[in-house]
């Protein structure tokens, strides 16, 4: 005998009962992996980044003691400058609160130029050489200014402190995914497949090919460009040389030049080196501040479709939109776009809809 169908209004509180369900277990799901998509994407981005240079090295000496030996050297490449810069930070301030506690800086002569600045120039003359004689006066002037500044440049330090934290982490375990890599990329072409049509398992090549592409040609750039000007400041002696080598490291993976920081320092220079070596040191950051002209067209390569500049501007875009792994998310969302719109024109020309 048939079963009658379900009566409507029966069923509507039953419908709207299982759709409340669904939604508290999604509100759920989300407060418990939302702490850790970061970390994921930082794992999934690195272990994408690295794993040409994994399938090489497992060629050679094993899967697992490859993934170690990969964990290991990125660890070290992460840790190292971070451990001068903390040292440079140490030294910087014990020097700082020695010359205060002697009760003036060993500040250099102030440049003719600056004392004869229209309106400013003499209340920077009269604070230079208040810092210069007197710097307890001078902080109790500009003491409270001085200390909210303090707090809000803390809060920078802070983020970069946690941002570190996480993606020393998401190395360890990126480490975890290079053995399956190959697999779990397959899984990840047939999800996307399945969700996104015909479509899904290039865009998940895209993915993968333009993080490979930023790693290496965008962040790769300007880990060159910061080892090359950061080499250069610390043998003149600048200050807080690891601290400039982290700005210009910085300023070249979001693609805005150098040039902040090499040309105060080489005006420096000439204010506080001997001219030889002052000219030596110009020459050095010359070369540094346009070392990227030539590597990026070199380390960018040619294998993916996305034009360059449109890798660059994702870069910039992500970044800002959604922080250091936006240097990644920001050219991918571009990439699949540009890769989607290019098919769509394909396909139109071909069915007659473009002339």
């Amino acid at each position: 005998m048939p079963i009658p169908p379900a009566d409507p209004q029966t069923r509507t509180p039953e419908l709207a009962l299982r759709l409340i369900l669904a939604a508290a277990f999604l509100w759920a799901l989300a407060r418990l992996v939302g702490p850790f998509v970061e970390l994921a994407l930082w794992a999934i981005v690195t272990a994408s980044a690295l794993f040409p240079l994994w399938r090489w090295l497992a060629a050679r000496i094993g899967a697992w003691p490859a993934a170690a030996a990969i964990t290991l050297a990125a660890l070290a490449l992460v840790l190292g400058p971070i451990a001068v810069l903390a040292h440079s930070a140490v030294q910087s301030a014990e020097i700082l609160l020695s010359r205060i506690h002697a009760g003036h800086m060993n500040l250099p002569d102030l440049p003719e130029a600056v004392r004869n600045l229209p309106m400013v120039g003499a209340a920077i003359e009269a604070n230079w050489d208040l810092a210069r004689t007197n710097i307890q006066e001078l902080a109790a002037r500009f003491g409270p200014r001085l200390l909210g500044f303090g707090e809000a440049a803390a809060r920078p330090a802070l983020h970069f402190a946690e941002g570190m934290a996480i993606f020393l982490t998401a190395v360890v375990l990126a480490g975890a995914l290079y053995v399956p890599g190959a697999r779990l990329g397959q899984e990840a072409r047939s999800a996307a497949s399945i969700l996104l049509g015909r479509r899904g398992a290039r865009f998940v090549d895209i993915a993968s090919g333009t993080v490979r592409t930023v790693a290496r040609g965008v962040l790769g750039v300007a880990a060159i460009q910061a080892l090359v000007i950061g080499t250069g400041l610390v043998v003149c002696g600048a200050p807080a040389a690891g601290l400039l080598a982290l700005a210009v490291l910085a300023l070249s993976a979001l693609q805005l030049g150098v040039m902040p920081v090499t040309v105060p320092v080489t005006i420096w220079a000439w204010f506080a080196q001997p001219p030889a070596a002052a000219a030596l040191l110009t020459v050095w950051l010359t070369i540094g501040t346009f070392l990227d002209l030539p590597l990026k067209p070199a380390l960018l390569g040619s294998s993916l479709g996305t034009p360059r500049l449109l890798i660059f501007a994702g870069v910039m875009m992500g970044a800002v939109a959604y922080g250091p792994i936006g240097l990644f998310i920001g050219p991918v969302l571009l990439a699949v776009v540009w890769d989607l719109m290019r098919d769509e024109m394909a396909e139109a020309r071909r069915s007659g809809g473009i002339e």
